[in-house]
């Protein structure tokens, strides 16, 4: 009709007004409308309303709307008009029948299903909070950061790939976190610009991993930053409180595996932005749990943290899986019989980690080990190049009789044979 009463206003200002029609009409179209279809099916507009509408009710309701329908077999075809171009897929074809053909007040009301098991009873949940619980008591500080984090953070994993959001909501926030170490040492830079040198927090939390398959993991990780001294400042202070160092830190995570009840080694290892000489991985059954160690000087420099930093990470994922889920408090009864200490002073090569010679010392020393330790370190020129002695102390008890001197000589002599063959040891005297 529009185009006949077009030509009809042309005829007539060319018969009356004397104008001229210069050529035929011109249609105007910027895109020609194309019905779309969309096919629903039943059974899943059913299930989205949670109601079991009748297949005639259902379409009667998008035909009010104008939607043409086809039937075929479990499903529906729709034609959508030119005016409801928001209607592109099968949820929005269920949602006009809610609308329309229903009615939202009569749709029955039902909560949300969610996914259990992630409770404070949980597995997951006991283990979070028995890790919280050791490190506060460590005297740590418990943190909790954003999982999106800015485009490329501090690598502090050679096989964590960075994981770019595709709508970000800032240019600043376009990643996820890979490691949660780069949020916490953020935290200690800024205490330290605000004049607080003592620091140490830790956190617990999930982490985002891209297989090499592609898919996509969210592991949990517990992490830990520390600078400062062992005690802080304040009144209850001591005055020289030492300051923290990599044994410090490797103390917080031995006290934390062994409330768990892990038994863990440690090497030495080379971990990105770590201090080389002053890293360690902790190794569980053979398996590679994480590291400790201290920040490099460049990642110091480059995070403005002009003091020492020692940090750790670890599998939270691979060390719940070795975790019980029971707490018991381990004790011992006191031994009514006296202990024996002997101190040993052997030569050994620099290049010999100490962890292998606790190791054979203490795989020699025989069950009545009470226990070990390392109480001074020389090095000088009157032992050679690349030499250093070390005074070991053992200690035994048994808990059934006094110790004679023959079963310390025969201990002893255990030790000195497995130091010499195991770990090089010269002897002297």
């Amino acid at each position: 009709l529009v185009s006949v009463a077009a030509k009809r206003a042309a005829a007539l200002i060319a018969e009356i007004a004397g104008g001229t029609v210069e050529d035929a009409p011109l249609d105007v179209v910027q895109t020609r409308f194309t019905p779309r279809t969309v096919v629903a099916r039943i059974e899943r507009i059913r299930k989205l309303l949670g109601v079991n509408v009748e297949r005639d009710s259902l379409i009667a309701g998008l035909e009010r709307l104008g939607i043409s329908v086809e039937r075929s077999a479990g499903a529906i075809d729709c034609v959508i008009p030119s005016w409801r171009p928001d209607l592109t897929m099968e949820d929005d074809i269920a949602e006009e029948v809610g609308r329309i053909a229903l009615g939202y007040e009569n749709l029955p009301e039902t909560l949300v299903p969610v996914r259990s098991g992630a409770g404070s009873d949980s597995p997951k949940g006991i283990f979070t909070a028995f890790v919280r619980e050791t490190l506060i008591r460590a005297g740590l500080q418990d943190c909790l950061t954003h999982s999106v984090v800015e485009p490329m953070p501090m690598n502090m994993d050679e096989a964590a790939t960075h994981l770019s959001i595709r709508l970000p909501l800032t240019p600043q926030l376009s990643g996820l976190r890979t490691a949660l170490l780069p949020n916490l040492l953020k935290i200690v830079a800024t205490a330290n610009t605000d004049g607080i040198r003592d620091a140490a927090v830790f956190e617990i939390g999930s982490v985002y991993r891209r297989e090499e398959n592609g898919q996509f993991r969210e592991p949990l990780h517990v992490s830990g930053a520390i600078t400062g001294t062992t005690t802080g400042q304040g009144w209850g202070a001591k005055p020289d409180a030492a300051p923290a160092d990599f044994y410090y830190a490797k103390g917080i995570v031995e006290t934390l595996l062994r409330a768990l009840g892990v038994e863990a080694t440690f090497a030495p290892a080379t971990v990105p932005n770590l201090h080389t000489g002053r890293t360690a991985q902790i190794i569980v059954d053979n398996e590679t749990l994480g590291y400790v160690g201290e920040l490099s000087e460049t990642a110091a420099q480059k995070n403005e943290l002009p003091r020492r930093v020692y940090v750790f990470d670890l599998d939270g994922d691979a060390l719940m899986a070795r975790f019980n889920g029971t707490i018991v408090a381990r004790a011992a009864p006191l031994s009514r019989y006296p202990s024996v200490t002997r101190d040993l002073a052997p030569v050994f090569d620099s290049s010999v980690p100490f962890a292998r010679i606790e190791q054979v010392a203490r795989e020699s020393a025989g069950e009545l080990l009470e226990s070990f330790a390392l109480t001074d370190v020389y090095e000088g020129e009157n032992l050679g190049t690349n030499k250093r002695a070390l005074t070991l102390r053992f200690t035994w008890r048994s808990p059934d009789a006094t110790l004679t001197d023959a079963q310390i000589t025969d201990a002893l002599t255990r030790v000195r044979g497995a130091l010499e063959r195991e770990a090089g040891a010269q002897l002297r005297g």
